[in-house]
């Protein structure tokens, strides 16, 4: 058996990349993997304070990234996203939909409002719609390419408190599976991350009365693996996903969540509120 191949470089050196909802959490852990590894990464955020501060703190570590402002409900946005990326650097590579939002304790079927149901749908959904539509014309001009969309284990489980949740990212990974059939005669590869129990900022938030190392503590003693899941974690797995590592994966969804699916105990995440976050 031949040894196993590392790479003599940066594994994403010289592509170009569009991280959405890269100013906090999982999104920013992603860009700032990817620059690490030699990527040219588009901040696409809609709070424009957060994404320029990820922007900035990339350049200043060395890499090389771009903020836009990009509200991914708005198909104009994304749009205007990718030709960001083709005027920057013309070239795209790599599309990480990661933009997301999450409302447990309002997102139950009997009471969840009709807005409420729109909102979850727009931003975690006809986002990642929005992001395939735009992003695939590019790859396939430029001979291929990958997309990650983030999904959960949400949309594995019927945990409740998450109705709209859990079906915006079921359907994550159903367009993940036929745009990677659709697609791979192109050398796109198309494939979803669905993460656990991740402590980001947002989940912190939720469990603001406990200091840090209490909140850590929580998640951990919920894990099969006992300890609370990061967003480098997920960065980890995008990486793998987008890297030279992985170039005969395509439709498929990588369960990153410490066990809980496997232990049957998914629907705790509605149980304290946590889910992936922007």
């Amino acid at each position: 058996m031949s040894a196993r191949r590392v790479p003599s470089r940066q594994r994403l050196e010289g592509l170009t990349a569009v991280v959405t909802g890269a100013g906090m959490g999982i999104g920013e852990a992603i860009a700032r993997t990817f620059a690490h590894e030699g990527a040219r990464v588009v901040i696409a955020e809609v709070n424009e304070a957060a994404g320029r501060s990820v922007a900035e703190a990339i350049c200043s570590s060395g890499g090389e990234a771009r903020f836009l402002r990009t509200d991914v409900r708005n198909e104009d946005d994304v749009a205007a996203t990718i030709d960001f990326a083709k005027a920057n650097w013309n070239r795209l590579d790599i599309l990480v939909n990661n933009a997301a939002i999450a409302l447990p304790d309002r997102d139950k079927l009997t009471s969840l409002a009709p807005d409420l149901w729109d909102e979850i749908v727009n931003v975690n959904m006809r986002s990642v719609f929005y992001g395939m539509k735009y992003a695939v014309p590019e790859m396939i001009e430029g001979g291929g390419g990958t997309i990650v969309s983030i999904a959960s284990i949400g949309a594995l489980s019927g945990a409740g408190g998450t109705f709209a949740y859990g079906a915006t990212k079921a359907a994550v990974i159903k367009m993940t599976m036929s745009a990677a059939a659709n697609y791979a005669a192109h050398n796109i590869r198309v494939n979803a991350i669905a993460p656990g129990m991740i402590l980001t900022p947002l989940s912190r938030r939720s469990m603001s009365d406990k200091s840090e190392a209490e909140q850590e503590a929580a998640f951990a003693r919920l894990q099969p693996l006992r300890r609370c899941g990061r967003p480098q974690d997920i960065a980890d797995a995008a990486l793998y996903l987008a890297g030279p590592e992985s170039t005969f994966v395509t439709g498929q969804t990588l369960v990153v969540d410490g066990g809980l699916v496997m232990a049957g105990r998914a629907g705790i995440m509605s149980d304290i509120g946590a889910a992936p976050d922007e």
